[in-house]
């Protein structure tokens, strides 16, 4: 997939990610040639060199941290990358302010008993149905469905006078 810019994004998006581990193929040409052992050396090496603060130590780590920070900051670009994918594709829903603001308001009661008698407003003997702590979010969603209906309906009323 070439862009305008001439940049191959194939690479970039050619990741794997499995039990909440993501793994990339980062791969760059480099002029230098490195075996295993070398780097496993060079590692130990300026390791050693941080903790003891010999020269250069301070070059070491700000190249390290440089490399930490844009580690983060990749990982922060797949997660906007993901979400911004799943908004795309999910469907959205227009949700009214009046709709948030019932839901806020009934889910500001704690005590259970007192809920389930504000949602006897709108769903009459129902709302005694739910009595379990877990059937909170039910009873919830079900009263905010009735009021879309009771509006809903009362809109139609008006509308037709």
């Amino acid at each position: 997939m070439k862009t305008a810019r001439g940049s191959n994004y194939d690479m970039l998006l050619t990741i794997h990610v499995e039990k909440h581990l993501l793994t990339l193929p980062l791969t760059e040409p480099l002029d230098i040639e490195t075996s295993f052992e070398y780097l496993q050396k060079m590692r130990e090496t300026i390791a050693a060199r941080i903790i003891l603060g010999t020269r250069p130590a301070g070059t070491l780590q700000k190249e390290l941290e440089r490399i930490a920070h844009h580690k983060d900051q990749l990982l922060d670009a797949y997660k906007g990358l993901f979400r911004c994918y799943r908004h795309m594709i999910e469907p959205q829903t227009r949700v009214s302010a009046a709709y948030k603001a019932k839901s806020d308001m009934l889910n500001c009661i704690s005590d259970m008993k007192l809920l389930r008698g504000m949602c006897a407003i709108t769903l009459g003997d129902k709302a005694d149905d739910y009595v379990l702590p877990a059937d909170r979010l039910v009873l919830i969603a079900d009263t905010l469905e009735g009021m879309a209906a009771a509006d809903a309906k009362a809109n139609a009323k008006l509308d037709a006078s």
